[in-house]
């Protein structure tokens, strides 16, 4: 799963950029986790993980997905969590 937080920053000096390079070069296909390894080793970017089990969260791929967690959030909210 990947969730991802980046500070204004760092979208507008490093990762739209390389984004730009990336679309540029001819790439039209990429997996997230090979743009921040680049980042990582070329261009000095830092990453951090940061806790979330205390969180309440659903992965959504799909429209199905979507409907899932949306009756999964909303039966939490009747519950006060």
């Amino acid at each position: 799963m990947n969730l991802l937080r980046f500070s204004a920053q760092t979208l507008k000096a490093t990762i739209v950029p390389a984004l730009d390079e990336i679309i540029g070069s001819g790439a039209r296909q990429a997996y997230t986790e090979e743009l921040l390894g680049f980042l990582v080793e070329r261009r000095g970017l830092q990453l951090a993980a940061a806790r979330c089990d205390d969180l309440t969260w659903c992965e959504i791929d799909s429209i199905e997905d979507l409907r899932i967690a949306e009756r999964i959030f909303s039966r939490a909210q009747v519950l006060g969590h």
